[in-house]
């Protein structure tokens, strides 16, 4: 590292070990051992020697929670009405909750956490106690909107998804390679592109000429869409819907067009 002019930190620096197993690592540096850690922050995000992402997820998720009850004058303020509420929640406590989640690996625990904690958000905005045994779907029918946060998260890491795979850099490589050796019996577990085979139910490789091709989009269910694409009358289509587009030609004439598309997860 001298020669690049970098010197390393021996008490900033740890060493995490990722096994099924515990392992005992000694790695030194300039006749220091470095502390072995079982999890470290990095970037904002924490890392786990598990590669298990539920620390990150509960972490991220009791940052915007704490992060609500900071704004508790703005939920309590009548002047303000329920859709400038709801885009401030949207913009102050669900991006601090969003931060890093294209990372995330997302299993069927984590969404109900998910869901859980946008129903959370929704009664501290509304300012309902949990005395009332109000039931969920009664206050989506008050605010009229559908549920968004966890769409929300798959559009993200559906978009990054996208990024990689263009880029053709280190990531997309990471992505794509296999590591050697055989995997321990049982269950394996669930991948980072796992996340993206089960919400568009295509292969990976075709979600990947998908995301190389821009005309195309990963098709998506209708339900996991933003509510401002879901209120389109879109009949009995879950995937598929109709539209009107312009394209404009070379003598900048513009002509209507019908076609079918799939809808984009954006």
């Amino acid at each position: 590292m001298h020669y690049y002019g970098l010197e390393i930190n021996t008490k900033k620096t740890k060493v995490l070990v990722t096994s099924t197993t515990a392992t005992a690592a000694q790695v030194t540096c300039d006749n220091a051992i470095l502390e072995q850690v079982r999890s470290f922050r990095y970037l904002g995000s924490i890392i786990t020697d598990t590669c298990n992402c539920r620390t990150e997820i509960t972490a991220r998720l009791g940052m915007a929670r704490s992060t609500a009850r900071s704004l508790t004058s703005l939920w309590k303020d009548h002047s303000l009405n329920l859709q400038l509420k709801s885009r401030l929640m949207q913009s102050l406590v669900w991006s601090v909750a969003t931060y890093g989640c294209e990372s995330w690996t997302i299993n069927a625990a984590d969404c109900k956490r998910l869901n859980a904690f946008e129903m959370d958000m929704y009664r501290r905005m509304l300012r309902i106690s949990w005395t009332e045994h109000r039931t969920n779907n009664s206050i989506l029918e008050e605010l009229e909107p559908a549920r968004r946060f966890l769409a929300e998260v798959k559009r993200r890491k559906l978009q990054y998804f996208g990024h990689v795979v263009r880029e053709d850099n280190l990531c997309t490589h990471v992505l794509h390679g296999i590591v050697a050796g055989k995997r321990r019996r049982g269950r394996p577990r669930r991948r980072w592109t796992d996340n993206i085979k089960q919400w568009t139910g295509i292969s990976v490789a075709e979600c990947v000429q998908h995301a190389k091709d821009r005309t195309k989009s990963l098709g998506v269910r209708v339900s996991d869409l933003r509510p401002s694409v879901m209120r389109m009358d879109l009949g009995k289509a879950r995937q598929v819907t109709s539209f009107t587009f312009v394209v404009a030609k070379r003598n900048n004439e513009c002509q209507n067009h019908n076609k079918s598309y799939q809808l984009n997860p954006r």
